[in-house]
C-alpha cells in the first residue's frame, strides 16, 4: 500500500503543474466563447474588446448587467474563483507542511534523515527523495537562497539547526529513523557528524536503530575508519554503511550488463579504457580490477590515457603495485585536450585484446566531448561494437538524449554515468535488500565452517560481522553474476531446476575467483608474505597455478557452492538457451 500512495504522489505531482495550465486555458476559451455569443465581433476592435472583457474575468469581475449569461460564462465566472482558491489552499498547506511534518516526526518509524551539504551522495539522495516520495527530513544549517530553492523544490521539511548539537538529532527524532544519510561534501566533517549521532543517541540495548550511511568520497580514508566508525555506530545500537556515488556508478557500468555477456568471444580477457584520471576514475579502476576478472586464461588488460603528471600520481598503474596476473596495466601519455592522438589510437589495438569497455573520466564538460569524438572515432576505424561510459559529475540528460535517438550510428555507443544514484537505492537501503545475497553468502561460509570444524576467519553472525567484512561480502557476491555470464548463463529469481557446474566450468572459474580474491587484498594494501592479518600479509597473494592444493581447491569450493548460495536468497542459475 505505500509503494501504491508513493506512486500515486508521484504522479500527482508530474501532472499537477499541466493541469493548471490546462484550467487556465479552459477558462480563457470558455471566457472567450461566452463573450462572442454576447457581443459578436465585426472587426478586430470588437475582438480586442471581448479579450479584454475575458481577462477581466481572471480578475473576479463578473457581468451583472446581462441577462441571461451564456453558460460558457457562468462556467468561467464558476471555474476562476474554484481555481483561485485551490491556489490559496496550496499556498497555506506549503506554509504549514514543513512544520506539520517536522511535528508528526516522533508519530512514525521508519523516517529517512538526510544531511545533504554538497556532496555528490547527498545531492543524489535528494533526488532520490523527490522522485520516490521518501518521507525524510534535512538537516541543513546556514542555507543559501540556492540551497533554500533546492531544498523547496525536493519538498523536504528543513531543520536549521546545528549537525553537531546532540539536542539538533533529538528534535529530528533519529531513533526513531530507519536511514541516516550524511554526506557533508568534506569527508573529515561528514565523519565529524556521524560520531555526533552516535554519541547523541547514547548506547543501547537494542539493535534495532537506524542504519547510519556516510557519504565518503575518499575510498582509502574510507577504508581507515571503516572498523573505527563501526564499532562507534554499534555502542549506540546502530548499523554502520558507507556509500560513494562513483563507486555505485562504476559498479553498475560492469555489471550492467557483465562484461563477458558483451563480448563475441567470452575465452578471451577483457580490455578497458580509462580516459583521463580525472572524477570517478579511482573507482573505475578498482572495479576494473576486480568486476573485470572474467577469463579463465588471464587478467584483463587496462589500458590508461591521461596527462604525464597524472599517471605519474596514479599509484595502481605504477610497476609492481598490481602483479601481471591481475591484471595487465598499460599507460600512455598523451594530451588529451584536442582528442584522443591517432597515435594513441593506434596503440590502443596493438599487443591487446578489442575493447569492450571505454570509461571517459575528465571533467563534465571535456568528458561530453571527448566521448562524442572517441565514439565517432571509434566509428570511423570500424572497432567492435563497445560502450563508451562518460562520466558526469551531475544528472545527465544530453548524453541520455543522443543514445536514445540515435541521430548517428555511433551515438548508440554512449553512456553517461555518475552524478545520480541508481534508482530505488534509499529503499534498498532501508529493507536490506540488497544484502540478501551477500547474507547468503556469509551463511555458507559459517555452515561450511561447522561442517568443518574450522576456526579463524569471521565465525559470527551478519549483523555481527564489522562494516569492512560486509562489504569484501557485497563484492564477492556482485561477482557471482560476472563468473555466470563467463560461462553463459544468468542469475533469475526464484527456483530453476537443479543446477552443478562441469568440471571445466569449475576448472575455468576457479583462477577467475582466485584474480578477483588477489585484486581486492591487493587494492586494501595487503602484499605476499606469511599470514600476518595486522601487517596485511598473505601467502596466496601469487598466481592461480602457484597455490598448493589446498589453495586451489578452496577457489573451486568457492565456485561449487554458487548454486547453494543463490538458493538461500531466493535465486537460481539459468544457462542460456
Amino acid at each position: 500500500m505505500t509503494r501504491i500512495l508513493s506512486h500515486i504522489a508521484i504522479f500527482a505531482r508530474h501532472w499537477l503543474g499541466l493541469a493548471r495550465g490546462f484550467a487556465f486555458l479552459a477558462v480563457f476559451a470558455l471566457g472567450l466563447w461566452g463573450w462572442y455569443l454576447v457581443h459578436q465581433p465585426a472587426d478586430w476592435a470588437g475582438w480586442s474588446n471581448n479579450l479584454f472583457s475575458t481577462a477581466q474575468l481572471l480578475t473576479l469581475q463578473f457581468p451583472d448587467n446581462i441577462a441571461p449569461l451564456p453558460w460558457q460564462l457562468n462556467a468561467a465566472r464558476f471555474l476562476v474563483p474554484a481555481i483561485a482558491l485551490f491556489e490559496s489552499y496550496h499556498l497555506v498547506l506549503r506554509a504549514i507542511r514543513s512544520p506539520a511534518r517536522l511535528a508528526l516526526l516522533g508519530l512514525r518509524r521508519g523516517h529517512v534523515i538526510v544531511v545533504p551539504g554538497r556532496g555528490s551522495t547527498g545531492l543524489a539522495m535528494l533526488r532520490e527523495i523527490r522522485l520516490h516520495a521518501v518521507r525524510a527530513v534535512a538537516i541543513a544549517p546556514d542555507l543559501t537562497p540556492l540551497d533554500q530553492a533546492r531544498m523547496e523544490e525536493y519538498r523536504l521539511p528543513i531543520l536549521s539547526l546545528d549537525p553537531y548539537s546532540r539536542a539538533t538529532w533529538h528534535a529530528a527524532r533519529a531513533d526513531r529513523a530507519s536511514l541516516i544519510v550524511v554526506s557533508h561534501g568534506d569527508d573529515v566533517e561528514t565523519l565529524n557528524i556521524i560520531v555526533t549521532v552516535a554519541e547523541a543517541l547514547g548506547p543501547r540495548r537494542d539493535r534495532a536503530g537506524p542504519m547510519l550511511l556516510a557519504g565518503l568520497e575518499n575510498e582509502a580514508l574510507a577504508e581507515q575508519v571503516d572498523v573505527a566508525m563501526d564499532h562507534a555506530a554499534r555502542r549506540s545500537g546502530l548499523r554502520y554503511r558507507r556509500l560513494s556515488v562513483a563507486d555505485e556508478a562504476a559498479r553498475m557500468v560492469f555489471l550492467d550488463p557483465p562484461l563477458p555477456g558483451r563480448k563475441p568471444d567470452r575465452a578471451v580477457p577483457s580490455h578497458v579504457i580509462v580516459v583521463g584520471l580525472g572524477a570517478g576514475a579511482r573507482a573505475v579502476l578498482r572495479r576494473a580490477l576486480t568486476l573485470g576478472q572474467d577469463a579463465g586464461i588471464a587478467g584483463p588488460t587496462i589500458t590508461i590515457l591521461a596527462a604525464e603528471s597524472e599517471l605519474a600520481a596514479e599509484p595502481l598503474s605504477r610497476p609492481g603495485v598490481i602483479p601481471p596476473y591481475v591484471a595487465t596495466f598499460r599507460t600512455l601519455a598523451c594530451d588529451l585536450s584536442s582528442g584522443v592522438p591517432e597515435a594513441a589510437l593506434t596503440a590502443l589495438l596493438a599487443d591487446a585484446p578489442p575493447p569492450i569497455l571505454a570509461c571517459v573520466c575528465l571533467t563534465d564538460e571535456a568528458a561530453v566531448s571527448m566521448g562524442l569524438a572517441l565514439s565517432r572515432q571509434a566509428n570511423t576505424r570500424q572497432w567492435p561494437d563497445f560502450t563508451i561510459a562518460v562520466h558526469q559529475t551531475r544528472e545527465d540528460h544530453f548524453l541520455g538524449l543522443l543514445a536514445r535517438e540515435k541521430t548517428a550510428g555511433h551515438h548508440a555507443r554512449l553512456r553517461p554515468f555518475g552524478g545520480i544514484l541508481p534508482a530505488g537505492t534509499l529503499r534498498r537501503l532501508q529493507d536490506e535488500s540488497d544484502d540478501r545475497l551477500p547474507r547468503a553468502l556469509h551463511e555458507h561460509y559459517l555452515s561450511m565452517l561447522t561442517r568443518l570444524g574450522g576456526d579463524g576467519g569471521s565465525p559470527v553472525q551478519w549483523d555481527e560481522l564489522p562494516e569492512n567484512i560486509r562489504h569484501a561480502n557485497r563484492a564477492a557476491a556482485d561477482h557471482i553474476a560476472v563468473k555466470l555470464a563467463a560461462i553463459g548463463c544468468r542469475v533469475v529469481d526464484g527456483v530453476a531446476p537443479d543446477f552443478a557446474f562441469s568440471d571445466d566450468e569449475i576448472d575455468m572459474l576457479a583462477p577467475i575467483e582466485h584474480r578477483r580474491w588477489s585484486a581486492e587484498r591487493l587494492l586494501l594494501g595487503w602484499r605476499r608474505g606469511e599470514r600476518d592479518d595486522e601487517r596485511r600479509l598473505h601467502p596466496d597473494l601469487v598466481p592461480f597455478d602457484a597455490l598448493d592444493d589446498p589453495g586451489r581447491e578452496k577457489d573451486r569450493d568457492a565456485v561449487r557452492a554458487i548454486p547453494e548460495v543463490l538458493g538461500l536468497a531466493g535465486r537460481s542459475i539459468r544457462r542460456a538457451v
